[in-house]
């Protein structure tokens, strides 16, 4: 599991369409889920020089890192993704308890940054992004 702030996050991932979940082992480093806005632009010329927008729609993204495990059958899983541009459900948590909050989403895995050593651990990281309204919801 990795520290994430003062928290043990946990990323699973299931290729049987939510049913049931893998652990993606050996996970050290989270960055996200990030959620942004896209900027439509709106600009009429009354705002003088300055643009107008509105907000558009949202994409989400999530990046973890682990110490690199060929064996592990959640990291796998996401080099299957990544490779095959299969779309799988996953499930993040900052937390593992009743009532933490879980974040449950669609995800193709857009890249997979897999270092080597000679000496000491080597990492992956792989980079996914959301498809489709992410559900937050409480974990029972």
């Amino acid at each position: 599991m990795a520290d994430v702030a003062g928290f043990n996050a946990t990323l699973s991932v299931s290729t049987d369409g939510g049913t049931n979940y893998t652990l993606v082992g050996g996970s050290k480093d989270f960055k996200g889920p990030t959620e942004k806005s896209a900027r439509i632009d709106k600009t009429d010329n009354d705002g003088g020089r300055y643009s107008e927008g509105v907000a558009g729609r949202i994409s989400a993204t999530l990046s973890v890192t682990c110490n690199k495990d060929l064996d592990d059958v959640g990291q796998q899983a996401l080099r299957t993704a990544c490779r095959s541009g299969v779309v799988y459900d996953y499930r993040y948590r900052d937390e593992t308890g009743t009532g933490k909050e879980e974040v449950l989403f669609k995800a193709t895995v857009n890249g997979v940054d897999a270092s080597s050593k000679t000496q000491g651990d080597a990492d992956s990281t792989y980079e996914l992004e959301f498809t489709g309204t992410p559900t937050h919801q409480a974990q029972t």
